[in-house]
């Protein structure tokens, strides 16, 4: 087996993305419990959070970004929509929304500006202190939000949040992998 053989096993296997999908998940909240715990001891001035001017929530809600990129990949990948050319994934990015409209999900207005924040966390506000490009300010997502860079707040809801979003995506991953293997069966 060649690496290119590899690569393409694993990127086409939805077990693999939702296995990394799992871990990441995981780490989120392990994290999430700590933070949480953490802010039970400190000032909360509502919506904004004082945590001794530093805060992990948006490494919180990034690894939460990351694991339903990888959850909807998984789907992306049960459905043999994840093509390979020349040794690339075509059509794969760390556009949420898009990724959500190509599975085919529908979403309200509300529910895009949420994955649309995860997206952000994603791109640089989980890793950069400035995104590396001018379009990925917020402005380019919600002219709502304006106000939160260049320190986005991370709301405390936005963990429950997360883990709603986090059920509904799993809920559709298992409903489609009882039908794939419903479908193998016949």
């Amino acid at each position: 087996m060649t690496s290119f053989d590899n690569f393409e096993q694993r990127t086409l296997d939805y077990k693999k993305w939702i296995s990394k999908a799992a871990e990441l998940e995981q780490s989120a909240e392990i994290l999430a419990e700590s933070e949480l715990k953490r802010i039970k001891e400190i000032k909360v001035i509502e919506p904004v959070m004082v945590v001794d001017n530093i805060s992990i929530m948006p490494q919180i809600i990034m690894l939460y970004a990351f694991s339903i990129e990888n959850y909807l990949k998984g789907l992306l990948a049960l459905r043999n929509r994840i093509k390979i050319s020349d040794g690339k994934t075509k059509g794969l990015n760390h556009k949420l929304v898009d990724i959500i409209r190509d599975i085919g999900i529908n979403i309200d207005d509300d529910m895009e500006q949420i994955i649309n924040k995860y997206t952000r966390h994603i791109a640089w506000e989980g890793r950069y202190p400035a995104p590396i490009s001018k379009f990925d300010l917020p402005e380019f997502y919600d002219s709502s939000n304006l106000h939160e860079w260049p320190n986005t707040y991370v709301n405390i809801n936005d963990i429950e949040i997360s883990r709603i979003v986090l059920a509904q995506i799993k809920h559709i991953i298992e409903h489609q992998i009882k039908h794939f293997d419903s479908n193998i069966d016949n």
